[in-house]
């Protein structure tokens, strides 16, 4: 994960229609309290006002065209997700948590709320996940104040997940022991148990080592070497697949020289 530098104001069509798609979840959500507390009823969510067109390009965009979470190329094999950070409609504290009723239904059209995922993370993995470092101060209602929360999921487009997060070859661990970055990776996003990813990630990180060679040979053609060092040099920009682990990767000792050197 890295940060993510979305614009601070909404697309026009999210400040537009969203009041009133605000008003009338909450209303709805007044009318029918306690069978949605049960699980009896649901709350219906206008789709077409969070991931409007325009409202889910900015996001992608913004996110390079990459999942927020995984930092996979999400158009190379789907549309993506427009993912709602707290989760709209229910929440769990864990995987094994009862499922809790209502969600953070008043946030469905907030644009600090919104991010661009893959399917995966937002449909497989992290779903209504939002676990808190104590649960007995969640917001329930409108009136409730989210500063109150300590949320355990790192917010990518709120902060920096490198200050926290980092890789040892293609698995991500939580620095010094971070419980934020550990509830992050291992319980909500599950990013070492994805064997797909994990594979993924393993073939980017050899091209890495092997581009690290060649800038490291001082033999090898320099026209060769030059193309290396640009290739190491774009693998670490924002929009590059797996940035954070590319980085992590240069910060460490290279197969041949200092990775320190190589990434100058």
């Amino acid at each position: 994960m890295i940060r993510v530098k979305k614009p601070e104001q909404a697309p026009r069509k999210l400040r537009d229609k969203a009041p009133a798609a605000r008003a009338a979840v909450c209303a709805s959500y007044r009318g029918a309290r306690a069978s949605i507390q049960r699980g009896a009823a649901t709350l219906d969510f206008e789709v077409a006002v969070y991931a409007h067109p325009a409202v889910k390009t900015a996001l992608e965009t913004a996110h390079h065209g990459k999942c927020c979470y995984c930092e996979s190329q999400v158009k190379h094999v789907a549309h993506g997700d427009v993912e709602h950070y707290r989760p709209k409609a229910s929440v769990q504290q864990a995987r094994t948590a009862p499922i809790e009723r209502p969600g953070y239904y008043w946030l469905a059209y907030a644009w600090e709320n919104l991010l661009f995922s893959c399917v995966l993370c937002n449909e497989k993995h992290k779903r209504n996940l939002f676990p808190l470092r104590d649960p007995r101060k969640r917001a329930r209602s409108t009136r409730a104040k989210l500063a109150a929360e300590a949320p355990l999921l790192v917010h990518p487009a709120q902060e920096d997940p490198e200050r926290i997060i980092g890789f040892r070859d293609e698995y991500a661990y939580a620095i010094e022991g971070d419980p934020r970055a550990e509830a992050t990776i291992d319980e909500v996003l599950q990013l070492n148990q994805r064997q797909p990813l994990l594979e993924r990630r393993r073939e980017h990180l050899a091209i890495i080592r092997a581009m690290q060679v060649i800038v490291g040979q001082p033999d090898i053609d320099p026209t060769e070497r030059a193309r290396a060092r640009a290739w190491l040099d774009r693998s670490v920009a924002d929009d590059a697949e797996y940035a954070a682990m590319s980085r992590a990767a240069l910060r460490s000792p290279s197969p041949r020289r200092d990775a320190s050197r190589l990434a100058r």
